[in-house]
């Protein structure tokens, strides 16, 4: 059963007074999360399966513990207020988008910049995933936490509109977006250049790949891809980072007149940090959005070099289907004033991901920079 949470006018029976409130509230039971910005609100109340009302909590900011943390860390940021009309800010589907009939809302949603059928809608759908630590995963409650889900609550409060997340496979993203199911989705989606082809995108993070090597046994890898030339790197099978060792990085070995990269390709990263771990490799390599949180949780066996090198990796970007601009530049534009007062570095931080964040305010433009008409207008 979908849970159904409203906010209500007084009139209704159910909202008795206003009071403060912040943070996250749990309807737990049924799996939704609501986030509520640091402001004055109505009371809000839902209902359980037997129709009984229940006063949700909001004087705590309760802990999400992720079962892969090494301690404890707190998932949570105050917000900017917004109207009673967008007090539901986020709800976090499990695995399927929320009826957009069982959500209720009160008045106009003070948005900005966005364009008038998103205002109408009162929420943005985006899309993204539940397995993949630490962008986008379920923690041991079965609540979606992550890089990526952080990022969209810091959307939302920017946007001053409730975002709905739908935790989806990644192989029907862009059809979904093209279609209108999703607006946009947060999914680590690279923007290349035959992406675009089917849908516009606003770049918000840095891609790439890192090197790892044990700690306090590196033979002498830096950052400088010719310094794996001759050594045994692991990699996962089947991932960006074996086209280009295996291309790009042993052309820059053959051109240097260096021996050629020993490339171990193992099934999965949990093979490949085995490998390393046990010395049958010297160096792994793979992506930044999951290698230096790994590493941060394991610092007495493994050490960052740092990201490799090679030019052409794509930045990652969130799919926006065609003649939406309107809306592409107000994300553009939020993600910009993010960077500029610092959230943004802060949430990459608590994930351990400061090799993501963007050099500057700049970096979060429309298709590598191509703009919405391809001449850089973005």
């Amino acid at each position: 059963m979908r849970s159904r949470v409203s906010t209500l006018s007084p009139s209704s029976g159910v909202v008795d007074r206003a009071v403060p409130v912040t943070g996250w509230a749990s309807h737990r039971g049924q799996g939704t999360d609501v986030y509520l910005g640091s402001t004055t609100y109505p009371r809000l109340l839902a209902g359980d399966r037997g129709g009984r009302q229940h006063l949700l909590n909001l004087e705590e900011n309760p802990m999400a513990r992720s079962s892969s943390h090494r301690g404890e860390r707190w998932f949570h940021r105050m917000s900017r207020g917004l109207t009673a009309g967008a007090a539901v800010a986020l709800l976090a589907s499990c695995g399927a988008v929320v009826d957009p009939d069982e959500i209720a809302q009160d008045g106009p949603v003070s948005a900005t910049g966005l364009p008038a059928d998103v205002v109408a809608a009162g929420k943005l759908v985006v899309a993204t995933g539940d397995y993949k630590v630490p962008t986008h995963f379920k923690n041991e409650k079965g609540e979606l936490v992550g890089f990526n889900i952080d990022l969209s609550r810091a959307l939302s409060r920017e946007l001053g509109i409730a975002v709905e997340l739908a935790a989806v496979p990644f192989d029907g993203v862009l059809a979904g977006v093209r279609s209108g199911r999703y607006d946009t989705a947060l999914y680590n989606m690279s923007d290349s250049e035959a992406r675009q082809e089917a849908a516009d995108f606003v770049d918000y993070a840095v891609s790439g790949s890192v090197i790892v090597v044990r700690k306090g046994e590196n033979p002498g890898v830096t950052t400088d891809p010719t310094s794996l030339c001759g050594r045994v790197v692991a990699v996962t099978s089947g991932d960006y980072e074996f086209s280009v060792l295996t291309t790009r990085v042993a052309e820059l070995c053959s051109q240097a007149g260096l021996p050629a990269i020993d490339v171990q390709t193992l099934q999965n990263d949990d093979a490949s940090r085995t490998a390393l771990e046990t010395g049958r490799v010297e160096a792994l390599v793979d992506g930044m959005t999951t290698t230096p949180y790994v590493v941060a949780q394991n610092t007495e066996e493994l050490e960052l070099v740092g990201k490799l090198a090679v030019d052409g990796s794509e930045p990652l970007g969130m799919p926006f289907a065609k003649g939406r601009g309107e809306l592409v530049q107000a994300v553009a534009d939020a993600f910009r004033r993010l960077w500029q007062s610092g959230e943004y570095q802060r949430i990459a931080q608590q994930w351990a991901l400061t090799e993501i964040v963007p050099p500057d305010a700049g970096f979060f433009a429309v298709n590598l920079g191509k703009g919405l008409d391809g001449g850089g207008n973005s």
